[in-house]
């Protein structure tokens, strides 16, 4: 019997190779942004679910001493045989030898590995792929990724080996010149790994994590066939963790992330670097509010300017395209975000809302009879939210810093607030102050009515342009999409409104920010309005005061 040297030596180098992966991935990982590398004495803790964001930061950091690039990424591995999936799209690569670490196995619902089920597993990931590609591609319509030319074979591989526990898979590109080498932003080839039974340690388990998986890489292989923004890669795992859920509803293992964001909301910026505590993840519920509220086709549209704009740019391209902005749709995102948990209304807002946490309230105060003064500061695009009580009856306050500048300056600069809250006489009123209030969204949601307007007049009354925007109520038919006019005593048009309808406390209202139709603010006054739909009209009058 002969023995293939190469091979052999091939094989213990991949048991080195493999070893060395464990190892590195045992490290603590801290300050991808910063540059920092891993260092320190092994630490078990360390998990990724997508490992994909550490192999970019290697791409973007090639010099360690330690080559960490190469031990760490391995490129991809040699498997003892292979399956073509039913639709012939993938080649699903596996180890079947009984000795392998990488052996596949189904795993029971205590996540415990079923003997001699390997076969069975490579199946399961088969048909999982092939769902997904019919999905993402065939119904969302998003670009197939591009051919790898030929290498292990004419089909989108997928590697089945141990990824350790929780480390759900990861995207690779080959480490050859990208498919554009001519262009700015490089495209890449992909295959992927996947963890060969996620079973005990993983947070969701068996066939259900196989589905997230799937749908969550092979939409990072259409992202990096698209383009790779290395320094933007947030968005990449913010929309990546998004897709499982519309691609899979039934799967909810993106909740054990976004939970990190409730948690931390009032420090986390939307337009935040990715980080070991911020990668992207925690922030998929802003693409899920996204898709929630205009379909599919914001994503689609979303990334397939990325080939030539900055992610952020293209997200707020993707947004104007719905004639809305990154603003508007923040302050209903924050909206949305308190109707959680307990609060939850799954017709209006999200539709797992129940599984979410409830979000932070960073400060809680009884006014009934006085007033407090909510102080704080705020990155751009964070909202606070602040209680307010009279009695038995509770308002929310939600503010937000909207400051477009500084969000895509990536300064994250500070900026203070100040939110005072009356209940003199029984009825809940308040006023903002801000040294940029173009830059800020207030709203109130809650069982009491500050300034006792809410409910049948615009609110409030009088109005302060400067602090904040002018809500009036509208139908509670969603079908009846109002106009509104607004007059000056003298009855000369001042602008016409027909901003998105927002909801407050079950109530429809529309928003003005106190601009003429020049984009200018108007001057104290009384104003007259008239509300006009399907429903018939409603008139009134109010006051402005700056």
């Amino acid at each position: 019997m002969f023995l293939n040297l190469d091979k052999v030596l091939f094989r213990r180098k991949r048991m080195i190779t493999k070893l060395s992966v464990i190892l590195f991935l045992l490290m603590p990982f801290t300050a991808i942004a910063g540059g920092s590398v891993p260092q320190g004495t092994i630490d078990s803790s360390y998990s990724g679910k997508c490992l994909t964001p550490l192999l970019v930061y290697l791409r973007t950091h090639p010099s360690h001493g330690l080559q960490l690039e190469r031990i760490a990424v391995g490129g991809r591995p040699d498997l003892e045989t292979s399956i073509v999936s039913h639709s012939g799209k993938f080649r699903i690569h596996f180890d079947t030898s009984a000795t392998s670490d990488s052996l596949p196995a189904m795993v029971d619902q205590n996540g415990n590995r079923i003997a001699n089920s390997a076969k069975q597993y490579a199946d399961t990931v088969a048909t999982i792929f092939d769902s997904v590609w019919n999905t993402e591609i065939g119904l969302f319509g998003f670009p197939a990724p591009p051919s790898d030319n030929g290498v292990d074979g004419n089909e989108f591989d997928v590697y089945i080996l141990d990824l350790g526990a929780n480390n759900f898979g990861e995207t690779g590109f080959d480490d050859v010149p990208p498919i554009n080498p001519s262009d700015t932003i490089p495209r890449f080839p992909a295959w992927i790994k996947i963890d060969n039974d996620f079973g005990i340690g993983f947070r969701t388990k068996g066939v259900a994590a196989i589905e997230v998986t799937a749908a969550h890489e092979f939409f990072h292989a259409i992202q990096v066939g698209i383009g790779v923004w290395y320094n933007d890669f947030q968005y990449y795992e913010m929309t990546a963790e998004s897709m499982e859920s519309r691609v899979f509803p039934a799967v909810k293992d993106y909740v054990f992330d976004i939970g990190q964001y409730f948690q931390y909301i009032e420090s986390t910026p939307l337009y935040l670097a990715s980080s070991p505590q911020t990668p992207g993840y925690e922030r998929a519920i802003w693409a899920i509010f996204l898709m929630e509220q205009h379909g599919i086709q914001i994503m689609r549209t979303w990334w397939s300017d990325i080939a030539s704009q900055r992610p952020w740019f293209a997200m707020e391209q993707a947004i104007s395209a719905n004639n809305s902005s990154v603003a508007s749709e923040f302050t209903q995102f924050s909206q949305w975000n308190f109707y959680t948990n307990f609060r939850a209304d799954t017709v209006q807002y999200y539709p797992d809302a129940r599984l979410f946490p409830l979000v932070h309230i960073e400060d809680s105060q009884p006014v009934a009879g006085g007033s407090y003064t909510f102080a704080g500061a705020s990155q751009s695009y964070v909202p606070h939210y602040f209680l307010a009580t009279i009695n038995a009856d509770s308002t929310f306050f939600i503010v937000s810093n909207v400051n477009t500048d500084d969000a895509r300056s990536e300064t994250h600069s500070t900026f203070g607030f100040s939110l005072s809250a009356s209940g003199l006489n029984g009825t809940l009123s308040y006023s903002f102050s801000a040294p940029d209030p173009a830059n800020w969204k207030v709203s109130a949601v809650g069982e009491s009515t500050p300034s006792g307007g809410m409910a049948e007049g615009p609110f409030p009354d009088p109005f302060y342009p400067t602090r904040g925007a002018l809500l009036f109520p509208v139908s509670s038919d969603p079908s009846n999409a109002p106009s509104i006019f607004i007059f000056t005593s003298s009855f000369s048009l001042v602008n016409e409104i027909q901003s998105p309808v927002v909801t407050v406390v079950g109530k429809r209202y529309v928003s003005w920010d106190g601009r003429d139709k020049k984009g200018r603010l108007v001057s104290s006054g009384i104003y007259f309005y008239v509300v006009s739909g399907k429903s018939g009209q409603q008139k009134g009058k109010f006051a402005v005061l700056r």
